[in-house]
């Protein structure tokens, strides 16, 4: 294993959802008095930035691995044999090639990502409803 490949199903999501959360946090603090549902842009933000936290660990994560598997081709020629093969050679073998949840993760974190930002829509909606009332009885 001479090479690291790149996993682009994970840099993809990873790099559109990091910049898509920039953008709405610019696009909030460039606004953010003049912005009537606040809630939901919050929650829109920790949508972005949760999943491309999940997204970015499976993506360091491939990285990793390969890295580590390619410290055991002593020969350099991409191929492991003979002496290369060892018991921690399988192992981080089979931690590269056994990569369902890091494959799934690009699926897995919208739903986590849509939880977080569900409780983040709700305690913040209740936060700026208690601000509200708050400000009406003074």
């Amino acid at each position: 294993m001479n090479e690291i490949n790149i996993p682009y199903h994970l840099l993809i999501p990873f790099l559109i959802s990091f910049l898509f959360s920039l953008l709405l946090i610019l696009a909030y603090w460039k606004w953010r008095y003049k912005i009537k549902r606040k809630s939901l842009w919050l929650s829109l933000i920790v949508f972005f930035i949760t999943y491309a936290f999940f997204v970015g660990i499976a993506f360091y994560d491939d990285i990793s691995i390969q890295i580590k598997l390619n410290t055991f081709d002593l020969n350099h020629d991409g191929l492991f044999t003979g002496n290369e093969i060892t018991k921690e050679q399988k192992i981080v073998f089979g931690k590269l090639i056994n990569d369902t949840g890091r494959n799934m993760i690009v699926f897995f974190a919208i739903i986590l990502s849509g939880i977080s930002s569900i409780f983040t829509f709700v305690i913040s909606n209740g936060y700026f409803y208690y601000l509200k009332l708050k400000q009406a009885e003074k």
